[in-house]
C-alpha cells in the first residue's frame, strides 16, 4: 500500500480488498503513520490479526458489525 498511495494526501483510508488486508496492512507502516483514521472490512478470520496490526500502529480500534 506505501507504493501505491505514498504520494497522495488523504489521513482517511479504507480498506475493502477481500481477504487481502494483512498484506495490505504490513505494506503500509508508511502510510499508516499519517493516516488519522482505518476503516478495514475484514474478511474471513482475519479479525485477530487486523487488530494486532492497528494496534502496533497505536490506532484505537471500534468494532462495528454490519449484517
Amino acid at each position: 500500500m506505501d507504493n501505491i498511495i505514498c504520494e497522495q494526501g488523504a489521513d482517511v483510508r479504507k480498506v475493502d480488498i477481500e481477504g487481502a488486508e494483512i498484506l495490505a496492512l504490513k505494506g503500509a507502516t508508511n502510510t499508516l503513520k499519517r493516516l488519522h483514521k482505518v476503516i478495514v472490512e475484514i474478511h474471513g478470520d482475519n479479525f485477530f490479526s487486523v487488530k494486532r496490526l492497528l494496534e502496533e500502529s497505536h490506532f484505537k480500534l471500534q468494532r462495528s458489525r454490519i449484517l
